[in-house]
C-alpha cells in the first residue's frame, strides 16, 4: 500500500509550512478511530504505526498533515471533518501546551501560555491577542500563503472554541469567527459549532470574544502544577530554538521520507522546495550534510521502532533503509555505543 492516496486537488506547495507535533496529528487519528475508521486502512499501516510509535515531541510536516485530512475527508465523505476534529480536541492533543494551559488560573493566563508556547504544537501559526473596547481578538496567522488550507484553519478555530469552553467549564460563546478562505457551499456546521457570526474571505483568521472572559477562572487551575509544567515547556522551547529552521525541517522531512520508504537527497530537496545542489550548499553553510541529517532521522525513527517489542530487528533495518540487519547494527552502535538489541533490553516497559 502506498503511503498516501493523494487527492489530485490537494496541490500544496511543499516549500511552505513547517512541522506539526504528533500529539496534534493524533487529534485526527483519534477522531477517526472513535467514529469507526481505521487510520491504518486509510493512510497505510506504516503511517499509522509511525504516528502511534512516536513520542509526543515527534513531528510531521504540516502539509503532510493537510494531505492526510484530504484522504480522510474523501474516505468519510465529511466535508466538515476539520471542524469536527477541532470540536473533539482534548488537552493531550496540544501536548505539554495543553497541560500547561489547563493548569493556569484564568483564561487570560492560558492564552498568554498559548502565545508563548504555540511553537511546541508546531509551526502552524503565529498567534496574537489584542483587546479593544471590551472585545478580545485572538488572531491565527499561518505561514502558508496566500491562504492557508481550510483544514488547518478550521481545525484551529473549532479547537480554540471547544477547548476554551472546556477550560472554563461552561457556555461562553464567541462574538464572531473569521476565516481567510472562501465560504463552503454549506455553512450550517459552522453555525452549529461557533453559534455566532462567521465571516469568510476575511483579511485574517481568528475569533473575537468579550474581554471579560480573560479574567474567568479555569475549572482545573493548579498553580503548583503550572509552575512545574512551565519549566518543562521552557526547556523544550530552548531545545527547539537550538536547531536552525533548515536543520529542523530537513530532519523531520527526512524522517517522513523514511516512513514512506523514499529517503534520498533528491526527495528531501523536492520536499523542501529547492534544487538538490541548493540544499547541499545551504546545509554546508550551517555545517551540516545530508548524511548527518539522514543519520539523525534514522536514529530517532529507530528508537521509536525499537519500542515495539514485536518488531523484528530485520524489519526495523528494512524500514530504516538498510538492506542487511548487520549494516543497521553497525550504524546503531556507532550512534549510541550499543547494539539495537541491547538498547531495546534497556528501554523496555
Amino acid at each position: 500500500m502506498t503511503f498516501l492516496a493523494m487527492n489530485p486537488e490537494s496541490a500544496y506547495d511543499a516549500s511552505q509550512g513547517g512541522e506539526v507535533s504528533i500529539a496534534y496529528v493524533r487529534s485526527l487519528f483519534d477522531y477517526l478511530t472513535d467514529h469507526g475508521y481505521s487510520p491504518a486502512s486509510l493512510f497505510g499501516k506504516r503511517t499509522a504505526e509511525s504516528v502511534e510509535r512516536q513520542d509526543a515531541f515527534g513531528t510531521l510536516p504540516v502539509l503532510e498533515w493537510a494531505r492526510l485530512f484530504d484522504v480522510a475527508e474523501a474516505a468519510t465523505g465529511d466535508p466538515n471533518l476539520a471542524l469536527h476534529v477541532g470540536e473533539a480536541i482534548k488537552p493531550r492533543h496540544f501536548g505539554i501546551l495543553g497541560y500547561v494551559t489547563m493548569s493556569c488560573s484564568t483564561l487570560g493566563e492560558a492564552i498568554d501560555r498559548l502565545l508563548r508556547y504555540e511553537a511546541l504544537v508546531g509551526e502552524l501559526s503565529h498567534s496574537e491577542l489584542r483587546v479593544d473596547d471590551g472585545i478580545a481578538r485572538l488572531r491565527w496567522r499561518s505561514p502558508i500563503r496566500p491562504i492557508p488550507p481550510r483544514v488547518l484553519s478550521e481545525t484551529a478555530m473549532a479547537g480554540w472554541v471547544s477547548y476554551g469552553q472546556w477550560l472554563l467549564g461552561g457556555d461562553y460563546p464567541a462574538e464572531e469567527v473569521s476565516f481567510e478562505h472562501a465560504a463552503p457551499p454549506d455553512t450550517r456546521e459552522h453555525q452549529r459549532i461557533f453559534r455566532c457570526p462567521v465571516h469568510f474571505a476575511a483579511d485574517h483568521t481568528g475569533l473575537a470574544f468579550p474581554a471579560e472572559y480573560l479574567d474567568r477562572r479555569l475549572i482545573q487551575h493548579d498553580p503548583a502544577m503550572r509552575a512545574l509544567l512551565d519549566a518543562q515547556a521552557e526547556a523544550r522551547l530552548r531545545e527547539l530554538q537550538r536547531l536552525s529552521p533548515l536543520h529542523r525541517r530537513a530532519r523531520e522531512a527526512t524522517r517522513t521520507a523514511l516512513m514512506q520508504g523514499r529517503a534520498s537527497l533528491a526527495n528531501l530537496a523536492r520536499d523542501l522546495g529547492m534544487a538538490p545542489r541548493t540544499l547541499e550548499r545551504r546545509l554546508h553553510a550551517e555545517g551540516l550534510s545530508y548524511r548527518r541529517i539522514l543519520d539523525e532521522a534514522r536514529l530517532n525513527y529507530a528508537r521509536d521502532l525499537l519500542g515495539d517489542p514485536e518488531a523484528r530487528l530485520s524489519e526495523v533495518a528494512l524500514l530504516l533503509g538498510y538492506s542487511e540487519q548487520s549494516a543497521f547494527t553497525r550504524a546503531f552502535r556507532r550512534w549510541t555505543g550499543m547494539t539495537p538489541a541491547r538498547y531495546r533490553d534497556g528501554h523496555g516497559d
